[in-house]
């Protein structure tokens, strides 16, 4: 957790990680986050339903869609964390990003994306935060201790 967040209320000890060269050559950490809804897949459906049914039948079509993912950050201080983030909107880039997880498990989401919206701003209780919007390219993997839970493990035969 970073200086300026340390034994507030505000900080959940969720950290926002990302990677992409020029501007971020190896995995830096750019913010604390406040506000996170985790990053949710949708996939569209058809409707299948036949004339003689009483009731909908749909089954999964298409591709699963990440979205956007919207986060609200607390301002890092003393550092050029705004100004970089605010280059990286503007360079429009495809990042990779890390939400890590202050849990027991050490869960962590991992995706590549783009900044779609850099908003930041200072509120009445003196604390500046930045409203940030990633527009999620492809999947997103779930991590819990440095491994990915989405991929099945081949089976070790016995003996």
């Amino acid at each position: 957790m970073t200086d300026c967040a340390a034994g507030t209320v505000d900080s959940q000890g969720i950290e926002l990680h990302v990677t992409g060269a020029p501007l971020f050559p190896t995995q830096t950490l750019i913010a604390d986050v406040l506000d996170l809804p985790l990053p949710a897949g949708e996939r569209p459906t058809d409707d299948v339903t036949s004339v003689t049914s009483k009731f909908a039948e749909k089954l999964a079509a298409g591709v699963i869609d990440y979205g956007n993912i919207e986060l609200g950050l607390l301002q890092r201080t003393n550092d050029d964390q705004q100004v970089t983030l605010e280059r990286a909107f503007i360079a429009g880039d495809c990042f990779d990003w890390e939400i890590k997880l202050p849990d027991e498990a050490k869960t962590s989401y991992k995706f590549c994306g783009s900044i779609t919206k850099f908003a930041p701003s200072r509120e009445a209780s003196k604390k500046n935060r930045v409203a940030l919007t990633i527009a999620i390219s492809g999947a997103v993997d779930h991590l819990e201790d440095g491994k990915s839970v989405l991929v099945d493990e081949p089976e070790v035969p016995a003996g």
